[in-house]
């Protein structure tokens, strides 16, 4: 395997990314989200801090998106207590992916 294809197979193990705020995960929110990792990330108000708004509403799941410090904890929490909240949200998001506009390379 190429070392991407090895970096992609250990990121399906996550349960949850939680996306940095103020400079967002850009290659590795997406890489994230193709592995079918749920993503917690709060908009922000320039480029690097709203990349991860763009790929979450691109791969269809706008609700990973958060609009304050409070609720990116809250929903981090929520998604940790109830497995199957993050559960429905994993299998939503590998559906998603697949016809995706985000993953869409033709």
């Amino acid at each position: 395997c190429t070392p991407k294809i090895e970096h992609l197979k250990r990121v399906t193990l996550a349960d949850l990314c939680l996306d940095t705020l103020v400079y967002n995960g850009h290659t590795t929110g997406s890489d994230m989200l193709w592995a079918g990792v749920p993503m917690v990330t709060m908009r922000g108000d320039n480029w690097p801090s709203l990349v991860a708004t763009c790929l979450a509403t691109s791969v269809g799941m706008p609700e990973m998106v958060v609009p304050t410090l409070d609720a990116y904890e809250e929903q981090a929490v929520q998604l940790a207590l109830h497995p199957e909240r993050l559960r429905a949200m994993r299998e939503k998001l590998c559906v998603c992916r697949l016809s995706a506009p985000l993953f869409d390379s033709e």
